[in-house]
């Protein structure tokens, strides 16, 4: 998925019982334009370290350098018009 915040979000019942909200925000953040880290970094604390942080990590949000990855994409790339109500 090339991410540019379009994007479609396709998940199995098991992921879902088993990762709950980590693995939805997981994929949403590669529809933000976020790769999988993978086992470079296994880390509870990435969201993108997707499974490969143990299906005990219930950590569902971005660290800040995700979030600043992310951020930096949307700076940097026309995606289309803004969302009229937020203002971030």
């Amino acid at each position: 998925m090339n991410g540019a915040g379009r994007g479609w979000v396709y998940l199995e019942n098991g992921d879902t019982l088993l990762y709950r909200p980590r693995i939805v925000a997981h994929e949403l953040g590669h529809i933000l334009s976020l790769n999988d880290i993978g086992r470079t970094d296994p880390s509870c604390s990435k969201l993108m370290s997707g499974a490969q942080g143990d299906t005990d990590c219930q950590n569902d949000h971005p660290d800040p350098a995700e979030i600043a990855e992310a951020t930096t994409f949307f700076d940097r790339n026309d995606v289309g018009d803004p969302v009229p109500w937020f203002h971030g």
